[in-house]
């Protein structure tokens, strides 16, 4: 799965669809994402880490137009998916 190729393959489309599945149980047991109440992350030096935090845009599309932010895509449900038990 190192080559620019390799999103062709059936293989990896599966792959990444567990990893998704895997992600919606995981939330399902456990739902509170480990965010600090204020959704900031810092460093071992206090301070805030960009691109990670629930509030920030993602990176790299911070900058597109429809852009989305962690909080916006921490919640499978909030996208509409379901997964079959």
């Amino acid at each position: 799965m190192l080559i620019n190729t390799s999103p062709n393959d059936p293989v990896f489309f599966v792959n990444h669809c567990n990893v998704d599945r895997i992600w919606a149980l995981w939330q399902d047991l456990r739902f509170n994402f480990g965010y600090p109440s204020d959704g900031t992350i810092k460093d071992r030096n206090g301070q805030r880490i960009n691109h990670y935090n629930i509030n920030d845009k993602i990176y790299p599309w911070q900058n597109e137009p429809d852009s989305k932010t962690v909080d916006d895509m921490l919640d499978y449900r909030k996208l509409c998916y379901r997964y079959e038990r």
